[in-house]
């Protein structure tokens, strides 16, 4: 099987996030679904995932119709993955690094520029911290409120919108984090410690699970 490939289109961004799937400005954006899943819980969400760029920013929206929806973590660098969590990573270019950003269903985030994914210990061999200032320059909605704890009880639909600015990767790849081009990456949701724990990804992990396995990634290209 080859390389999976996602098509960033332009398109004119809504003035702020809304985390609203059926805004006019996300209409004639096409959306992929995750359809790779790790042997875990029997629990499979639709999850549906919608990518766009306009004038130096990137627009990321996700809707997932869950069950047992979870959000204990908050605010910024917190571990949202034990929560009912969607993630966009992205390598601007091969060896250079890449960004994993993670966020909640309740909008806290997390955020590296990871030069080197093995583990030392419970970090990375090399990885940047990201700082609160880089934080700041994120714009994230969120349908659902901060702090789903206990777990929402039966199905619930919930979605996630992002506008990431060119700064957020041009201050750690150089020229190479313009919106342009063709980059790689990945799109996952998972729930660690949901009442229901899946991994699901956009192109399969095959073999160890683990979402920060570069030679995993599939292509994403910038109109």
């Amino acid at each position: 099987m080859g390389t999976p490939s996602w098509f960033i289109p332009r398109f004119t961004r809504p003035a702020a996030p809304l985390a609203d799937w059926d805004h006019p400005a996300w209409s004639a954006v096409p959306a992929l679904a995750l359809g790779w899943w790790h042997a875990s819980s029997a629990h499979r969400p639709r999850v549906q995932v919608r990518l766009a760029h306009h004038d130096g920013w990137l627009c990321w929206l996700t809707r997932v119709e869950d069950r047992g929806v979870r959000s204990r973590q908050r605010g910024w660098q917190a571990p949202v993955w034990f929560d009912s969590c969607t993630e966009l990573f992205l390598e601007p270019r091969p060896g250079a690094g890449y960004s994993n950003l993670e966020i909640n269903a309740g909008g806290a985030a997390l955020s590296y520029w990871i030069t080197d994914w093995r583990r030392k210990g419970e970090v990375f061999e090399r990885y940047i911290h990201r700082p609160d200032a880089e934080f700041a320059e994120l714009r994230i909605a969120t349908s659902l409120p901060a702090g789903a704890e206990p777990a929402i009880a039966g199905p619930a639909i919930w979605t996630v919108e992002a506008h990431i600015p060119e700064s957020f990767y041009v201050r750690h790849a150089g020229e190479a984090g313009r919106f342009r081009g063709s980059w790689r990456g990945n799109c996952y949701q998972c729930g660690d410690e949901t009442p229901h724990p899946r991994w699901g990804a956009w192109a399969p992990v095959e073999g160890e699970l683990n979402f920060h396995r570069p030679e995993c990634f599939g292509s994403f290209t910038f109109a």
